[in-house]
């Protein structure tokens, strides 16, 4: 398939700028400079257009038109790792969990606070393979986690699993009764210490 410019339509094509940069370290290596849009971006840097009546993100419609392939349900991935790329030659049509896979892949660093995710103390992986800031969910708990000791997790669970009632365990230790659930059901995201209680 050869992708040109002359299939979109003029108000497009005069947007797009196709001497963008080379991408410095994209997911799968790409052939060519990256075309941005003129127009306006969104918090994570996708340029937007106007199209069939709403705006609509810019890589997805040029990469339609120019592929002639239906998104329809998929996720148009850049494969430059550059939001602000529209040029088709960087982009694959992907289901969407394949795009958050490949995002999580390369992901180096959370996104709410930036914490480094090359110290593995900073980042678990769910039983579902979704990666995870260990500091954010931490400060993100209402700070049941800073509250509550490991020598107190290990006590709740002890004496949940023993059948004294969540609701008097979260009363005595100053924490909610679904945080007790999560650690008398071994759903605790601390895997030290659920090892530590077995």
């Amino acid at each position: 398939m050869t992708l040109t410019m002359t299939d979109l339509p003029v108000r497009i094509r005069l947007k797009i700028d196709t001497a963008g940069p080379v991408p410095a370290d994209p997911h799968t290596p790409v052939v060519g400079c990256c075309w941005t849009f003129d127009s306006w971006h969104n918090s994570a840097g996708y340029p937007y257009l106007s199209w069939n009546g709403r705006d609509q993100p810019a890589h997805r419609i040029v990469f339609a038109l120019i592929t002639e392939m239906d998104v329809t349900g998929l996720d148009v991935d850049h494969l430059c790792r550059n939001t602000a790329c529209v040029n088709p030659s960087h982009a694959e049509a992907v289901p969407h969990a394949e795009n958050q896979r490949r995002i999580s892949k390369h992901q180096v660093k959370c996104r709410r606070a930036g914490h480094d995710w090359s110290d593995p103390r900073n980042v678990s992986t769910r039983p579902n393979g979704r990666r995870y800031c260990t500091q954010c969910y931490r400060q993100g708990n209402g700070g049941h986690i800073r509250r509550v000791s490991d020598a107190q997790l290990i006590e709740i669970r002890r004496r949940a699993n023993a059948g004294e009632t969540q609701i008097s365990l979260a009363t005595e230790f100053g924490i909610s009764s679904g945080l007790v659930s999560k650690i008398a059901n071994r759903k605790y995201p601390v895997e030290k210490v659920l090892a530590c209680s077995s």
